[in-house]
């Protein structure tokens, strides 16, 4: 039973993550967050680079509510 609610976990995990993938392009579709990406996407990548993150990356945020 542990392993059939642990495989349950991961595969909900993974579901969640592949409906993310499109998440930004579906996003970036409405006005307010065209602007709001464009506005800081320059800054927030210095930032990052100053703080030593550099390359290619995702970042997933995943939040639960209990």
């Amino acid at each position: 039973m542990k392993i059939f609610i642990k495989l349950m976990l991961v595969l909900m995990m993974a579901i969640s993550a592949s409906a993310q993938s499109t998440f930004k392009q579906n996003q970036l579709k409405f006005e307010r967050v065209k602007n709001a990406y464009a506005e800081k996407w320059k800054s927030l990548q210095t930032e990052l680079q100053s703080a030593g993150l550099t390359g290619n990356f995702s970042l997933y945020l995943a939040a639960y509510k209990s």
